[in-house]
Parts: C-alpha cells; sequence; structure tokens
C-alpha cells in the first residue's frame, strides 16, 4: 500500500509544482449521497442472504488543475460511507456480532478517500459538461452495524460499533477506481457542479462468514458542489 500512496502522490507534487506558475487553480467542497453494496459472487449468492444497497452520505474537499480549455486534473480528499445491507441474518457471527435469523441488518463504514481523477470538460462559457476517472485510495476509520427485528414491523434493535483494530480479516486500505459525468455552470462568484460516479473496488475488504470468502466494495454516488478560482 505504501507503494500505491507514492504513485498517488507523485503525480500531485508534480501538478502543485505547475499549478504555482498558473492562474487555473479552484477549489472547493462538495457532498452528496451513495448507495453502496458489495460484490456478490456465485457462491455468497447461493448460500446468504441477498444483499442490498444501504444509502449513506459523502462530503469532501476539491481541487482543480486546469492544464487546457478542455483538460483537468481533480484531486480530492471525501469522507464517505461503504457498506451493505442484509434482509436476514447469516446465524453466524458477523464483524464480531450474532445475527440470528430474523434480523436484519445495514453494515456502514467510514472512510477517508483520496482521489486523483482526470476530467475532460466540453461546452460553452457558461454551461460545461465533463467526464472523468481516476485511482483512489480510501482508509476505513470506523464502522457501525444497525439491526432490526422483522416482526409485524420492523423493530429498531439499536446499532453497534464495530471494533476495527479486533478484526483480523479486515482490510482498513482500500484501492479503487472512480469513473463519472457531470456538468457545471459558471455563476460569476464561482462554478456549481454536480456529478454522478461509480466507484469500483478492487482489494478485498472483508470477509464473509458461512461461505468464508472476501468481498470487495462497489457503490454510487451523486454529489453537488462549488468550486472558487483562486
Amino acid at each position: 500500500m505504501k507503494s500505491a500512496l507514492k504513485w498517488m502522490m507523485t503525480p500531485l507534487i508534480g501538478i502543485l509544482a505547475v499549478s504555482a506558475t498558473t492562474a487555473q487553480f479552484s477549489f472547493g467542497v462538495r457532498s452528496g449521497i451513495t448507495w453502496t453494496n458489495v460484490h456478490k459472487t456465485d457462491a455468497l449468492n447461493s448460500l446468504t442472504p441477498d444483499f442490498h444497497s444501504v444509502e449513506s452520505f459523502q462530503i469532501g474537499a476539491v481541487a482543480e488543475y486546469k492544464i487546457t480549455d478542455h483538460f483537468a486534473i481533480q484531486p480530492e480528499l471525501n469522507f464517505q460511507k461503504q457498506g451493505f445491507a442484509l434482509d436476514e441474518g447469516l446465524d453466524a457471527p458477523l464483524f464480531g456480532m450474532d445475527l440470528p435469523v430474523g434480523v436484519k441488518s445495514e453494515t456502514r463504514f467510514s472512510y477517508l478517500s483520496m482521489p486523483v481523477l482526470a476530467k475532460y470538460e466540453f461546452g460553452n462559457d457558461k454551461l460545461r459538461f465533463h467526464v472523468m476517472a481516476g485511482p483512489a485510495v480510501s482508509y476505513a476509520t470506523a464502522g457501525k452495524i444497525d439491526t432490526k427485528a422483522k416482526v409485524l414491523v420492523d423493530i429498531n434493535l439499536g446499532s453497534t460499533d464495530i471494533n476495527l483494530d479486533n478484526l483480523n480479516d479486515f482490510n482498513r486500505w482500500e484501492a479503487s477506481a472512480i469513473a463519472g459525468a457531470g456538468v457545471s455552470y459558471d455563476a460569476g462568484f464561482g462554478k456549481l457542479f454536480a456529478d454522478f460516479r461509480y466507484q469500483h473496488g478492487f482489494t478485498e475488504v472483508y470477509n464473509i462468514p458461512v461461505v468464508d470468502e472476501k468481498v470487495t466494495n462497489r457503490g454510487f454516488g451523486l454529489s453537488a458542489g462549488i468550486m472558487i478560482p483562486l
């Protein structure tokens, strides 16, 4: 993972050096909602209950280094949540917590994520569209399981914090790729933007009991924000 971070930081340092001599630099914030799940193999689908996406949020800081009128590099630092939902318990411990049959659960992990996206823009001076793609490195800082009992109605059973330090089969570091598209509008004081993204995890982050199989994260996100030229 150190080599991955070095690979991510090297182009960032170069970009910072270039941006110091130009005026094509903007800084801003973004926030939005996410829908995340785990990649389900055939074995996982056949031996465990259905996995579903969970809705959560993301918020972060974003910078834009404009190289040409159409091309820019966009590094970000985001706080986001990723996880999955189960309609039924596994009748086996999940992240150190027993989930008996008849219990619904939603598991979410909090991540600090650093994407570096290449962005191509087109349009006029006011309204522009863009596509973007690039790698991301993320680190899990916390986790939580929300449980509900399935009776005539769902009854909240409460939330349980997950101690990541005690999970031997949990990988806090995650490498992923992001691709998306969006639109921006020059409001005079700054640029308003919105985008839709897909994030594809490559790291096997944790183990699902019963099948003893590690899974990777998947997710979609819809966000909006503002960037101010400096």
